[in-house]
């Protein structure tokens, strides 16, 4: 919801209750607390921050090491496409899904995904593929 147009203004106050509430949740707290604190720091971040705990609370996440396999399909957004469509977009077309956490984050020096983690992918699929097919080519012969 764009709460800045105008037929959606009388939702911003729905959004921060919202927001409060879901924050509140995850810093052991109340969503009065949420509120005064954005009040005074005028920042969630700060706001996290001031309010994060030895107990239930927010934590910053750590983006981990990625191998060169996992670093390639991270990169591409193999494994989590946006939407049913994106599925069938080329790679070269996604945006990856580290670019954010990770900004340095390339797959070779060039920008192109590196050689060896493209093949590994392409050998894991097409093994999968062919051990369908002979599993299907057995159970059919042991049935007849």
């Amino acid at each position: 919801i764009d709460a800045s147009r105008a037929a959606n203004a009388s939702a911003k106050g729905e959004i921060a209750d919202i927001r409060n509430s879901l924050l509140a949740e995850h810093l052991d707290c109340d969503s009065e607390t949420i509120a005064a604190s954005l009040a005074q720091t005028g920042s969630i971040i700060q706001t996290i921050e001031r309010l994060r705990g030895a107990g239930r609370s927010l934590r910053p996440y750590k983006v981990p090491e990625l191998d060169t396999v996992r670093e390639w399909l991270a990169d591409n957004k193999i494994l989590d496409p946006e939407g049913p469509g994106e599925m069938f977009e080329p790679i070269s077309g996604r945006t990856p899904l580290l670019q954010r956490l990770r900004p340095g984050l390339k797959g070779g020096g060039d920008g192109s995904p590196p050689v060896t983690a493209a093949l590994l992918v392409a050998a894991a699929i097409a093994g999968v593929a062919l051990a369908g097919t002979m599993v299907a080519k057995v159970r059919r012969t042991t049935n007849s």
